[in-house]
């Protein structure tokens, strides 16, 4: 089964120790629904307003993801968040600014080292992207 849509949301979920170790749940919020990984590297990877494309199966505990990668071009085909969804407030309701901040923070926090301008500008332009997804 293949889910495609844009990273609303990313948080880290629950953890732990077993019997194997420490463990960590990394959250993603898509298409109004979370999955959710036990690998940081996946966690790292992607940022919020990011257009992905999740590989797995549906289980009786929920989804167990296999893969997650970039969609690169037009998402058109994605199911989209209903706009007042019953006990749901639509992520992108945001003021724009603050989500592109939160985009901008984000990518500076994961260590990438690139002219602060350009980081802004492409926060800016995923943003925008993300509203006309759901628009």
């Amino acid at each position: 089964m293949k889910i495609q849509g844009i990273i609303e949301a990313k948080k880290l979920g629950k953890s732990g120790e077993g019997e194997f170790g420490a463990w960590q749940v990394y959250e993603f919020t898509i298409n109004g629904k979370r999955y959710s990984t036990f690998k940081q590297s996946v966690y790292d990877m992607f940022v919020v307003g990011q257009s992905v494309e999740i590989e797995g199966e549906a289980t009786e505990k929920g989804f167990n993801m296999k893969t997650m990668k970039l969609v690169e071009g037009d998402v058109a085909a994605v199911e989209k968040v209903p706009q007042n969804a019953p006990n749901k407030r639509n992520p992108y309701d945001k003021d724009p600014v603050g989500l592109a901040v939160e985009v901008y923070c984000t990518t500076l926090d994961k260590g990438i080292s690139a002219d602060p301008k350009l980081v802004m500008e492409n926060a800016i332009e995923v943003v925008k992207q993300a509203r006309e997804a759901f628009e």
